[in-house]
């Protein structure tokens, strides 16, 4: 009778373990491709993505270059619209009768030159010699200010335009340059002229795959003037 027992209960744990057995088989039938085909599905979506942040960064470079030169086409037509208007304004009668009078006649050369150049933000004359610089102290002249008149005197031309940034005041266009009389020079000038065109020449680009920014300086502690395009 024991025996008989022993059995039966052996054979019930059998079957039992067999039917589990077959439970789990069943499971793994059915879940294992699921796994399987979702690790694929991750596996692709992520080489997809892969694929598509190198094709969005190359395109995005070619882009770039694209508006870039547009970018530097227009702002180069911008400043060169400005520097003629600038120095078409500083050749007129006017100026040049007021400033051949010497330090008398600069504040009549300045309302001169502010009715030829309505945008005008400021204008500074300064004697042929710029005798304010050699005899004066450049801490409280300005570096940047003595840089660009001594740059327009070496070479009697326009010195490079360039972005002057206050705070309170914005940005604004400075450009420094010789007054002249004939062939003879009367005075240099430093003319503040509004930014805005620049910026606006600048922003007339349009980019969506990458970022362009305008900055002024040679790569080491640049002045950022603005952006456009992506944000990262």
């Amino acid at each position: 009778m024991a025996a008989s027992v022993t059995k039966k209960t052996k054979s019930q744990i059998a079957e039992r373990a067999h039917a589990a057995v077959a439970r789990v088989q069943r499971i793994v039938r059915v879940l294992l491709p699921l796994a399987i085909g979702t690790a694929l599905l991750i596996l692709g979506t992520f080489f997809a993505w892969q694929a598509w942040l190198v094709w969005s960064a190359q395109s995005g470079a070619r882009e770039a270059d694209t508006v870039r030169t547009s970018a530097i086409t227009a702002i180069g037509a911008s400043l060169h619209q400005t520097l003629q208007r600038v120095q078409e304004a500083l050749a007129s009668p006017a100026v040049v009768e007021a400033l051949a009078q010497g330090e008398a006649g600069r504040a009549a050369a300045s309302d001169a030159l502010a009715k030829a150049l309505p945008d005008l933000k400021s204008v500074e004359f300064y004697s042929p010699a710029l005798d304010e610089i050699i005899a004066g102290d450049l801490a409280k002249f300005g570096y940047a200010k003595a840089q660009m008149l001594m740059q327009a005197k070496s070479t009697a031309a326009p010195a490079p335009l360039q972005a002057r940034v206050d705070k309170g005041k914005g940005p604004r266009l400075v450009v420094a340059l010789p007054v002249r009389n004939g062939n003879a020079i009367v005075a240099f000038a430093l003319v503040n002229m509004p930014f805005e065109p620049v910026l606006r020449a600048f922003r007339t680009s349009h980019i969506s795959g990458a970022r362009l920014d305008l900055r002024q300086g040679d790569g080491r502690g640049d002045i950022m003037l603005d952006s456009i395009g992506a944000g990262s």
